[in-house]
């Protein structure tokens, strides 16, 4: 019996990074029409409990072909400690900050 490979590989795990006993991660949650999903980036305390979460970055899919292979997942999660602000990168080369002081997300500008 053959066993159907997968069109993609599953989602990079990222290292969620901790600051003063406050967690913070990346998560995907797709809306129930599955039309589009929206990646967050979360804080939760020590038990794990939220705090906030802020929507990163929407991916919009097309339904009339799979979903799963239009998902545009985040690799990379960095504090930055100066600036005290994350910075996040995605599968497309997209990158976003996120200020902890003002709680505003902002697309970077890629200069090629």
């Amino acid at each position: 019996m053959n066993t159907p490979k997968p069109n993609r590989l599953p989602p990079p795990y990222i290292e969620p990074v901790t600051i003063d006993e406050i967690r913070y991660y990346l998560d995907n949650i797709r809306n129930s029409e599955v039309s589009f999903s929206i990646t967050y980036l979360f804080a939760v305390d020590a038990n794990y409990d939220e705090i906030w979460r802020i929507p990163v970055y929407v991916t919009k899919f097309d339904t009339s072909i799979e979903t799963d292979v239009q998902e545009v997942y985040p690799i990379s999660l960095d504090y930055n400690r100066d600036k005290h602000s994350f910075v996040i990168e995605n599968e497309a080369g997209d990158i976003y900050t996120f200020d902890l002081s003002s709680m505003e997300v902002q697309k970077a500008e890629i200069i090629k």
